[in-house]
């Protein structure tokens, strides 16, 4: 049952992201959807790669070291990033 809840996942994460190319999400008009969206596929990603683990042990460490640079580029830009440009009123 987990793998095939594993490669259901999978696909589902390789037709959101097809949906996603064909749609051209970077044009949306609303950034909360193009989050949304990278956000969906993200998530059915590391549930594929969790659910896989038990036929191929390696997955999930290669999606720890694959995802731990995209989080600290994403929270420097949407997190840290407004707080970092803030300028103190003692900068000209």
């Amino acid at each position: 049952m987990p793998i095939a809840l594993a490669e259901s996942s999978a696909a589902l994460a390789l037709l959101l992201t097809t949906s996603a190319y064909v749609l051209d999400i970077s044009y949306w008009p609303s950034a909360f959807y193009r989050r949304a969206a990278a956000s969906t596929v993200g998530f059915f990603l590391v549930i594929a790669a969790l659910r896989a683990a038990e036929k191929e042990p390696g997955l999930p460490i290669g999606l720890y070291i694959v995802g731990m640079p995209l989080l600290a580029l994403g929270l420097g830009k949407f997190v840290l990033g407004p707080v970092g440009s803030a300028r103190s009123p003692t900068e000209p």
